[in-house]
């Protein structure tokens, strides 16, 4: 990694000015994106020649925003069964992600899978299945966590809206999806579909912001 200072030149797409563009770079304030409460001061960042506007993140600015991205993130939890918290914890081992993250990149593929099925999904349907019902029988003693930014918890609170569930069985319907298409059938195609996207994803936390071009 080039380690980059104030009024170093690079190039990179400016997404106001829509083309590549000539960048410098300069110290000032990061505003997270859709988030401008949030703010970080100095630093690093690459600043359009044409409109001025912020083209560039460079990699040695990525740790000190995401630290800040993991300060600023909130809790969100639910009780479940000892089956379900063994569930996440099979894929967490498999995908070699602690569990919290494991359960965030969860609930985002299942959510986007139920969305965008043409016919309606029935939480309460799969709750209720006799995979759901095996799994869901006794004392929920065991609390699974993940943390997400406010933007992704409002997503969730519009999910639970939309398909009329608590947040913990919207958990519990993720952790059965889970069980019955990655870990009980790990060669079904929706199996091989998620487990390529967890490999490309990685740990969420420390994937590189949008770099410049050099």
């Amino acid at each position: 990694m080039r380690i980059l200072k104030e009024g170093d030149k690079s190039q990179a797409v400016c997404l106001h000015c829509k083309r590549l563009v000539n960048t410098t770079y300069h110290y000032d304030t990061y505003v997270f994106p859709n988030d401008e409460e949030n703010s970080i001061e100095n630093v690093l960042q690459g600043f359009c020649d044409v409109c001025g506007s912020v083209a560039a993140i460079p990699a040695q600015s990525s740790p000190k925003i995401h630290k800040e991205q993991r300060r600023n993130n909130l809790p969100v939890e639910a009780r479940v069964t000892p089956p379900l918290e063994d569930i996440l914890f099979a894929v967490s081992a498999k995908i070699r992600v602690e569990p919290q993250l494991t359960l965030r990149i969860l609930i985002h593929f299942f959510t986007q899978q139920w969305l965008q099925k043409p016919v309606p999904v029935s939480l309460e349907k799969i709750i209720n299945s006799h995979l759901g019902l095996r799994l869901s029988q006794g004392l929920s003693t065991c609390r699974v966590s993940s943390k997400v930014d406010s933007i992704t918890l409002e997503i969730l609170d519009r999910v639970q809206e939309k398909f009329h569930v608590t947040r913990s069985d919207l958990f519990k319907a993720v952790l059965i999806e889970a069980g019955m298409d990655l870990v009980e059938r790990p060669d079904s195609a929706i199996a091989k579909r998620f487990f390529k996207a967890a490999s490309i994803l990685g740990p969420i936390d420390e994937k590189p912001l949008a770099t410049s071009s050099k």
